[in-house]
């Protein structure tokens, strides 16, 4: 992968757009609670990830893929929330992929994102 973000920075901090490949979910939502508690991990499809992997780079499309972080509230990023996620190993922010991972766990589907 190029290395296009700021030294010792994640995807989050990104200088320019990076593909993300979303491998698992920091729930900060409220949706994906009404499928699952808290502490039950909601995580992306392993055979549709692969795919996606797979047309990136035979495409020569450079990604990064990791956790991401899936807030309901806009107003809530508070930058001590986006560090400590950050620390965590955290690559990315979004509004609502863990309430589609959740969704598609409870239905029993495959599910899996880029950005």
């Amino acid at each position: 992968m190029e290395n296009n973000y700021r030294k010792n920075s994640h995807v989050m901090r990104a200088r320019k757009p990076v593909q993300l490949i979303a491998t698992g979910m920091k729930r900060d939502e409220g949706t994906s609670r009404h499928y699952f508690p808290a502490d039950v991990q909601v995580e992306c499809g392993n055979q549709l990830r692969q795919k996606i992997e797979a047309y990136f780079t035979k495409e020569g499309i450079k990604y990064h893929k990791g956790i991401v972080w899936t807030t309901d509230g806009v107003y809530r990023k508070t930058r001590r929330k986006f560090h400590r996620f950050q620390k965590e190993g955290v690559l990315g922010v979004n509004m609502e992929t863990s309430a589609l991972l959740a969704v598609a766990l409870y239905r029993n589907v495959q599910f899996s994102r880029s950005r």
